[in-house]
C-alpha cells in the first residue's frame, strides 16, 4: 500500500470496457464502481496510483484541465508533472523531480551512483550512463547499434538513424520539402511548425500566439523573469533549469 502511493499507473482509457458484461462507462472511477456493485469485485479504493489518461492521437486533453490539450503524450506527461503533482523531490544533479524518496534514490542508484556511471575499461566516472556510454565509444571503441544497411556501428540510435538518412536515404520525408527526419513525430511537428505555421498557444499577457507550451515558457520569462530554480549547495537562483545544471557542475568540480 504504501509503495503503491509512491508509484503512478498510467492507463489508458480512450476505450474503457467491461471485460465482463462490455458495458462502457464514461470514467475509470465509474469502471471500478460498476465493477464492485454489478459484479461484486473485491477491490480497495482506498489505492490512489492510477492516473487516467485519454490518448487520442493529435488530440491528449488533460484529464484535470480539460481545455489544456496536447499533441504527445511526454509533453501531457511534463504537464501532469509540473501543475497537478506533488513531484516536490528535485534531484540536484539533473533536474528531474520525484514524488517519493524510495522512486529518488533509486534514480540516484542508477544514473548518479560514482559505481553505477564507472566504465569498466578505465575506471573513470561519470555523471550518467548516456556520458559513460559516449565516453566507452570514443575512447574504447564501444559502439551498441549497429546499421541494418551496413557495417557501421554507433553510440546511440539516434546517431545510427542520422546516418541512415545521410547515408543510405532512410527516414521520414517531409512532404512539403524533403527535408529527412530520424523519426514519423520529428517530421510531423517540422510541418505544423514551418510549412503550416500552426500557433495554438497563447499567452495571457499580451495574447501572443505559439507554436507550442515550451516557446510560451521561454517567453513568459520576459513578463514574470522569476528565477524559480536555486542552487541547494549556495544558494544562486537560476531562471532555467539548464543554467542551475550548468552552475551544479562548479560545486562538482570544487568537490
Amino acid at each position: 500500500m504504501i509503495k503503491g502511493r509512491d508509484i503512478n499507473v498510467k492507463i489508458d482509457i480512450s476505450n474503457l470496457t467491461c471485460k465482463l458484461c462490455f458495458e462502457n462507462p464514461i470514467a475509470l472511477n465509474d469502471l471500478i464502481n460498476h465493477l464492485i456493485s454489478k459484479h461484486h469485485v473485491n477491490y480497495d479504493k482506498s489505492i490512489d496510483c492510477l492516473q487516467p489518461f485519454r490518448v487520442v492521437k493529435d488530440n491528449m486533453p488533460c484529464p484535470i484541465c480539460p481545455d489544456t490539450v496536447f499533441r504527445y503524450f511526454k509533453k501531457l506527461l511534463e504537464h501532469m508533472n509540473e501543475f497537478h503533482s506533488d513531484n516536490n523531490i528535485v534531484c540536484a544533479h539533473c533536474g528531474l523531480t520525484f514524488r517519493g524518496h524510495p522512486n529518488y534514490r533509486a534514480h540516484m542508484s542508477r544514473y548518479h551512483r560514482s559505481k553505477a556511471c564507472q566504465c569498466p575499461d578505465c575506471n573513470m566516472e561519470f555523471w550518467n550512463l548516456e556520458k559513460l556510454a559516449r565516453h566507452r565509444a570514443n575512447i574504447h571503441g564501444t559502439k551498441k547499434y549497429k546499421c541494418p544497411q551496413c557495417v557501421e556501428k554507433f553510440i546511440t540510435q539516434h546517431l545510427m538513424r542520422k546516418h541512415q538518412i545521410i547515408v543510405h536515404g532512410f527516414g521520414h520525408k517531409c512532404p512539403y520539402c524533403s527535408k529527412m527526419f530520424t523519426r514519423n513525430s520529428h517530421m510531423k511537428n517540422h510541418v505544423r511548425r514551418l510549412h503550416l505555421k500552426e500557433k495554438n498557444v497563447e499567452c495571457t499577457v499580451c495574447k501572443e500566439k505559439f507554436f507550442d507550451r515550451a516557446l510560451l515558457n521561454v517567453h513568459m520569462v520576459k513578463h514574470l523573469g522569476e528565477r524559480n530554480y536555486h542552487c541547494d549547495v549556495c544558494g544562486k537562483k537560476f531562471l532555467w533549469k539548464k543554467n542551475l545544471r550548468g552552475h551544479m557542475t562548479s560545486h562538482e568540480r570544487n568537490i
